[in-house]
């Protein structure tokens, strides 16, 4: 009877997403353009503020918007957020960005995509201790 409880209890364990790190304030840095600070984008937050349901992740980017609440076409960030893994472990990296990203994970390419509306899933490989994920993102048009 123990196994059968013990193999449930794992089952059930692992079923449920383990976030180890999302986009907010205090999570992400702008490592590019320089003396850029991490915001919420307003309009991203107001028309999908739970986009990755159940994630806690906000729309993130950095505070160079002009009057008008845009980013310029073209403009580019590079968005990074340090987090620990307990241990070597595979994962799933759920990401998207307006207009375009490119996603790296401990410096490797894991993926890219160009469409806000889409979830991008991308399977990756964490190391023991800490890892780092950064994202390059470019803006398309003058929008947020």
């Amino acid at each position: 009877m123990k196994a059968i409880l013990l193999f449930f209890l794992v089952a059930s364990v692992l079923s449920a997403p383990t976030y180890l790190v999302v986009s907010s304030l205090t999570s992400s840095t702008i490592i590019y353009p320089p003396k850029k600070t991490v915001i919420l984008e307003p309009v991203l937050n107001a028309i999908r503020p739970d986009h990755i349901k159940g994630s806690g992740a906000k729309w993130i980017f950095d505070n160079s918007m002009d009057s008008a609440g845009n980013w310029p076409n073209g403009y580019t960030a590079t968005v990074q957020a340090l987090f620990y893994a307990d241990c070597q472990a595979p994962a799933t990296l759920i990401i998207t960005g307006d207009n375009s990203f490119t996603a790296y994970v401990n410096g490797v390419k894991v993926g890219k995509g160009d469409n806000w509306d889409i979830k991008y899933t991308f399977p990756i490989d964490l190391k023991c201790g800490l890892n780092n994920l950064t994202a390059v993102v470019v803006n398309g048009v003058p929008s947020p």
